[in-house]
């Protein structure tokens, strides 16, 4: 897959619009917001970085991550063939990136007329971290496009356990055994914002046995023999059924 991470100090603002009007169309928020930009972005796997108004940190940070992108995602994607069956992988994939200057970091993910399209932020203190959002974020993507079809607070749920603070970025050595526990036991008492989530948080509960999940099977066929929720097991039974 060819990945390409565009520098853009703009990119939070898209991320923000892209929420608030729920445009489906990336390419038209950027138009609104730059229209220079936006042109340029039509032809963006040739996309000339001199050209453009951008922090030469910026653009050397995004030099670095596109490789460290491209690796792990190489190292990463045996683990998703077989955790999550997939299949499909996108001959491309843009990755719009701003400068992250404090520690919340953004990421979204979508399939933009047939594009995907990651934002995120980018600083060199945070490399592991970016990373693993970054894995998370293609995650989405690769759900989408292999027709994996998931109520999204389950999704959330389901790839916490996976990336970026799962069993994932643990075997890519993105965190340890001590930080993956942490931010599973941070989720269980709810001190996690996302697991203040009511709905969020009864996934997460109830997925806890994946925290023992060992890659020999897939991930549907082991929630099916692990897991005792109903809820959860009709969910995977009907994607499962789908699938066939």
């Amino acid at each position: 897959m060819n990945i390409k991470v565009i520098p853009c100090k703009e990119a939070l603002l898209f991320y923000i619009n892209f929420y608030a009007k729920e445009n489906p169309y990336l390419l038209y928020i950027i138009y609104l917001l730059n229209k220079d930009l936006a042109m340029k972005l039509k032809n963006i796997h040739n996309l000339d970085l001199n050209n453009l108004d951008i922090e030469e940190d910026l653009i050397l940070l995004a030099s670095v991550f596109e490789e460290k992108f491209k690796e792990y995602f190489n190292r990463a994607l045996p683990l998703f063939k077989k955790a999550f069956n997939i299949e499909k992988i996108p001959e491309r994939l843009v990755v719009l990136a701003y400068p992250l200057l404090n520690e919340e970091l953004l990421g979204l993910a979508k399939i933009i007329k047939g594009d995907p399209v990651i934002i995120i932020g980018l600083n060199e203190k945070e490399e592991k971290r970016i990373i693993a959002v970054f894995l998370h974020e293609i995650l989405h993507i690769l759900f989408e496009l292999n027709n994996i079809e998931l109520p999204p607070k389950f999704c959330e749920a389901l790839l916490d356990y996976f990336v970026p603070n799962g069993l994932i970025s643990l075997k890519l050595g993105l965190i340890d055994q001590n930080v993956f526990e942490y931010k599973i036991q941070s989720k269980l008492k709810r001190k996690s914002p996302r697991a203040k989530d009511d709905e969020y948080f009864y996934y997460f509960k109830n997925l806890l046995p994946l925290r023992n999940y060992d890659f020999s099977t897939d991930v549907w066929s082991w929630i099916l023999k692990n897991v005792k929720d109903e809820k959860i097991k009709a969910i995977v039974k009907n994607l499962v059924k789908t699938e066939k």
